[in-house]
């Protein structure tokens, strides 16, 4: 892909193609078995600790970041939520996922913009929450036809472990924008009850 930003407008490095071709196109060898009290291969361990009231603070292949309640939840509003971490996880993990793709496919994209809104479950004190619906607006603007764009964000939701997983729980309502059109809304995953 070009590193000319003024004609293409978001850059993306050869090494994302390079990645994207060893994860989706070259056939992996099987991994070896794991090591005793480590996890599986392709698994992540993020650690979190108790910082004070409703904060906490987690770590993660060197990374770390805070979370917190908000101030009418009890919290300091310190950081996020928790559950908004869980939705920026799921839709930047699709964003990636688009990138990869396109890649694959030598498709530029001039913008990607994404957001996620989850619809919870509960209706009555005592009953158990959780995401039953979410809604996700993908906005892509781009000279690819509008099925090349609908091709990627296809394999996007095929190839994102958290979009996949979250498919098993919860509804996913995908509107799809390009070069400010809809041009295809579509419900993923579990139906709602």
């Amino acid at each position: 892909m070009s590193t000319d930003t003024a004609s293409y407008g978001l850059h993306i490095g050869p090494q994302v193609k390079a990645q994207a071709t060893r994860q989706f196109v070259t056939p992996a060898a099987p991994p070896p078995p794991p090591t005793p009290g480590e996890p599986r291969r392709g698994g992540f361990v993020v650690k979190s600790r108790a910082v004070q009231n409703l904060q906490f603070r987690a770590t993660v292949e060197g990374h770390e970041f805070l979370s917190d309640e908000g101030l009418e939840s009890g919290g300091n509003d310190a950081g996020p939520a928790p559950l908004r971490y869980f939705l920026a996880g799921i839709m930047m993990c699709h964003q990636v996922m688009i990138v990869k793709s396109a890649t694959l496919l030598d498709l530029h994209l001039h913008n990607l913009e994404s957001d996620i809104t989850g619809i919870s479950g509960r209706v009555a004190a005592g009953e158990p929450g959780g995401f039953i619906k979410l809604l996700m607006n993908v906005n892509i603007e781009s000279q690819n036809s509008d099925d090349q764009i609908k091709k990627i964000v296809e394999q996007a939701g095929e190839r994102c472990g958290a979009f996949v997983t979250i498919q098993r729980a919860a509804s996913v309502d995908l509107k799809l924008t390009h070069n400010g059109q809809v041009i295809q809304e579509r419900t993923y995953g579990v139906q709602s009850k």
